[in-house]
Parts: C-alpha cells; structure tokens; sequence
C-alpha cells in the first residue's frame, strides 16, 4: 500500500474531477493506493501456466472513501514478471535492461 494525497493523484489523472467533487476532496486529503498480485504459474517454466479462475477479492473499509476512478488493471510484461531464477520483481525493483522500476514503468508505458 502506498500513501500519497488527493492533489496529487488528481493531478495525474488518477482520480476523475467526478470523484474529486461528489466526494469534496481536498488536495490534501489522504489517499491509500493498494496493489494486488496474480500468480500465473511457473516463472522457471513459462509454458507451465496455471490459468487463474474464479479469482475473488474482498476487503473492509472503515472510514474511508472508495473511488471507482482510481481503479487501474495493469497486464504485466513477462520481463518485468521475475528475472531468470523465478525470483519475482516488487514494484519497486528495477528489473535487468530497464531504467525504471515496475510501478514507474507501468504507469508510464499507456501500451502495457
């Protein structure tokens, strides 16, 4: 999970200006962004694919706003997955032959 705050996110584009005035947001305002990681299958051995069905997620929250906006779906590019001994990349990590980290990279790169 990181922290950052409304201005900022709003600023980026990650948050609607909808958003932004049905729930009188101020630049200031806290925001919590969270990151969830699939497992496909075998790093080591990429034709070994464990498909990923019925996923689910759930969670609580207790006095905090969820803004629909500022939902993100990233496909992730197999180089940036895990390197050649299965390890994989947090997003924080900058993976070989690249400049930036993962998160950077993503958000950045519109194709992925």
């Amino acid at each position: 999970m990181v922290t950052t705050n409304a201005g900022s996110e709003r600023q980026w584009n990650n948050i609607s200006d909808k958003d932004y005035s049905d729930n009188n947001l101020k630049d200031n305002d806290t925001i919590y962004q969270w990151g969830f990681y699939f497992n496909y299958g075998n790093n080591l051995n990429p034709n070994d694919i464990l498909t990923l069905i019925n996923a689910q997620f759930s969670t609580t929250f207790h006095n905090q706003i969820f803004l629909p906006s500022s939902i993100k779906i990233f496909e992730v590019p197999t180089n940036l997955v895990s390197d050649g001994q299965g390890n994989r990349y947090g997003i924080d990590d900058i993976p070989s032959g690249q400049t930036q980290n993962v998160y950077s990279y993503l958000t950045t790169h519109p194709d992925e």
